[in-house]
């Protein structure tokens, strides 16, 4: 497993919807010599993040990004927008997810469902998930995509034991969520609760396995989690 850190900008959806309702086309990222973004970091290893369940409706949505072979795109599953009940559920599933994920990104989860919702208890969390790492490894194409499978919890014995159940399916590396507090009083504060889905990953030699390709951490964008997890690494 590459053990160096990669900061993937995400483009809301909001955004992408008002650059497409002016321009058929754009570009995120066109030649080394010329790059929109100028951060050295990602002039070396462009990658994007976008949101399937904001975009997913969108057929042509690589296209229209105007996305270049030398620009990776993540895929972020839509689990938080089925978290938070801003999506409908009988029209984003799973076969959905893959089929919209695959044909426009190049690494992506799941589609999870995150602990910690008031739409869903955490055990139809875990239920949900473990019906669609199935059908993401049943029906996955194997044209080159990394599919990552997604560690929840709100605590590391709920971490656990949603790891000896999902675990039975096997992707390309991991993506960690549960990094959001649901209230003032939960147990575990955020950097703790990522220190102990690491726990989780460490005691099970996940990083040591030649199939784990990439961790990636959900919902991560401020300074002060940054240092965390540098420091961490």
């Amino acid at each position: 497993m590459d053990r160096n850190a990669q900061y993937i900008p995400a483009l809301s959806g909001g955004i992408i919807s008002r650059f497409l309702e002016n321009t058929p086309h754009f570009r995120i990222y066109s030649e080394k010599s010329n790059p929109y973004y100028a951060l050295k970091e990602f002039d070396e290893n462009p990658m994007v993040l976008v949101s399937a369940g904001t975009n997913f409706t969108k057929d042509t949505f690589r296209y229209q990004l105007g996305m270049g072979d030398e620009t990776k795109v993540f895929i972020d599953s839509g689990g938080y927008q089925l978290k938070m009940n801003s999506v409908d559920k009988t029209k984003y599933t799973d076969a959905i997810a893959l089929s919209w994920s695959e044909k426009n990104g190049d690494v992506f989860p799941i589609l999870d469902r995150p602990t910690g919702s008031h739409f869903y208890d955490d055990k139809e969390a875990l239920e949900l998930s473990l019906v669609s790492a199935k059908y993401y490894s049943d029906n996955r194409k194997h044209n080159g995509e990394q599919i990552l499978n997604v560690l929840q919890g709100e605590s590391k014995g709920a971490m656990e034991d949603w790891y000896s159940k999902i675990s039975e399916y096997k992707f390309d590396g991991w993506a960690l969520g549960g990094i959001s507090n649901r209230n003032a009083d939960a147990e575990l504060g955020m950097e703790a609760k990522f220190a102990s889905g690491l726990l989780v990953f460490f005691q099970n030699k996940e990083f040591e396995k030649d199939a784990c390709k990439r961790l990636h951490l959900f919902g991560v964008g401020s300074i002060k989690y940054m240092i965390y997890f540098q420091y961490i690494q």
